[in-house]
């Protein structure tokens, strides 16, 4: 039997929790600038790349940072040079300290982060996924899952028995896949917390969030 309350915490999970210093800092970011999200993370992964022009800008006196030059397709023109610092000084001293990174492979664990922040501030009472295990009621959805989430291992599916249950939720696992690259901070919010209001897509795929004892049997 695995109590959800004790039990090891999954390797993507895991991932999320170290990455948490660099997302701060990207959210934190996000969220003043304006900007799309897709800008936001080219803005870490490639920041060698525009570096020298934010500096050039800067010495010539100007007070703004057009967006073109970390994402053509950015909505947003400009963004301030106090704002670009606020990505910049950050981000060159956690690296400097820690040695942390964001890389591309790095991208998926942004929206378990994502989720993370919404629930803590806005639906504390809801179940934390980093401590629940994830449910559903039709088998397709799961392989479906296991090829989104680790397509290249083989993973055994299991038919879970509850023991014991402390609490279990339901929610359109819709919202989390299909929130587009190009959002705004707000747009974010918004989506998130339809997810954890319970609401659903037109396309609803029903994921359950269980909190207690249980035990696998493989099918």
């Amino acid at each position: 039997m695995i109590d959800t309350d004790i039990a090891e915490m999954p390797p993507r999970m895991k991932k999320v929790i170290d990455l948490m210093p660099i997302f701060n800092i990207l959210l934190s970011f996000w969220q003043e600038s304006g900007l799309q999200l897709d800008t936001v993370c080219y803005g870490f992964l490639n920041l060698s790349l525009y570096l020298d022009e934010v500096k050039r800008i800067e010495a010539s006196g100007e007070t703004s940072v057009p967006t073109s030059i970390i994402n053509i397709k950015e909505t947003k023109k400009y963004v301030s040079l106090t704002t670009m610092k606020k990505l910049i000084f950050p981000y060159c001293d956690l690296y400097e300290k820690t040695g942390k990174v964001l890389e591309h492979k790095d991208l998926s664990s942004i929206w378990e982060y994502l989720w993370f922040i919404v629930r803590t501030n806005f639906y504390p009472s809801k179940l934390d996924r980093f401590k629940s295990i994830f449910l559903f009621d039709e088998l397709h959805h799961v392989k479906d899952f296991q090829q989104t989430v680790d397509p290249l291992h083989n993973r055994i599916i299991c038919k879970a028995e509850l023991i014991e249950t402390r609490d279990i939720e339901h929610h359109d696992m819709k919202w989390l896949n299909d929130i587009p690259v190009q959002c705004s901070f707000d747009q974010m919010i918004q989506i998130a917390s339809n997810y954890w209001k319970g609401e659903s897509t037109t396309s609803p795929i029903i994921e359950y969030l269980f909190s207690g004892i249980y035990k696998l049997n493989p099918i």
